[in-house]
C-alpha cells in the first residue's frame, strides 16, 4: 500500500530534533520578515483562521499519524515527538500554513520570494523529518495553500 511505502520511507529517515523544533512555531519562522513588511498581525491573524479549514480536513479525512501505523506493523520510526502531533494525520497542517505565509510574504516582498518559499518548504520537510507526517500529507497541504491563497487573493 502506499501507506505502507511512506512509513518505510520515514522509517529510513535520519532524526534531526534540533530542526523539527527549530521549525515546529510555523509563524515565528516568519516572524522577523513579517515585522520588517509591517504584516506580522496579519501574518497571525491568516495563521489563526486557516485552523478551522486544516482541522476540518483533517477531521474528515482522521489519517492516523505514522506512529500509529508503524506501531501495527512493528516498524520503529525513531520520530520526534511535538505536541502538535495530536490530531489526525492528513492534511499537514504545517505544511499549509508554511506554504501559505511563503506565499503571502511572497506577494508582498517578491524580492525575497525564494528566501520564503525555502522557508516554507523547510517547515513543511520538518515535519516528515520529524515522522509526524508521511509525505502524502505534505503534498496536499502544498495544494491546500494554494487554494487559500487563491481565495485570500481575491
Amino acid at each position: 500500500s502506499i501507506t505502507l511505502d511512506e512509513i518505510k520511507y520515514l522509517s529510513s529517515i535520519i532524526p534531526n530534533k534540533d530542526l523539527v523544533l527549530k521549525f515546529d512555531m510555523v509563524k515565528e519562522t516568519f516572524k522577523p520578515y513579517a515585522e520588517k513588511l509591517g504584516i506580522y498581525d496579519y501574518i497571525k491573524k491568516i495563521e489563526n483562521e486557516s485552523v478551522k479549514y486544516i482541522m476540518t480536513l483533517k477531521y474528515e479525512y482522521n489519517r492516523p499519524r505514522p506512529y500509529q501505523i508503524a506501531e501495527f506493523y512493528d516498524i520503529k520510526l525513531n520520530g520526534t515527538e511535538v505536541d502538535s502531533m495530536k490530531t489526525p494525520s492528513y492534511p499537514s497542517g504545517h505544511a499549509i500554513q508554511g506554504y501559505l505565509i511563503a506565499d503571502i510574504l511572497s506577494k508582498h516582498d517578491s524580492n525575497n520570494t525564494e528566501v520564503y518559499q525555502k522557508l516554507g518548504e523547510d517547515i513543511a520537510q520538518s515535519r516528515i523529518i520529524a515522522k509526524a507526517h508521511y509525505p502524502s500529507d505534505k503534498g496536499y497541504g502544498k495544494k491546500v495553500a494554494n487554494v487559500l491563497f487563491m481565495g485570500l487573493k481575491k
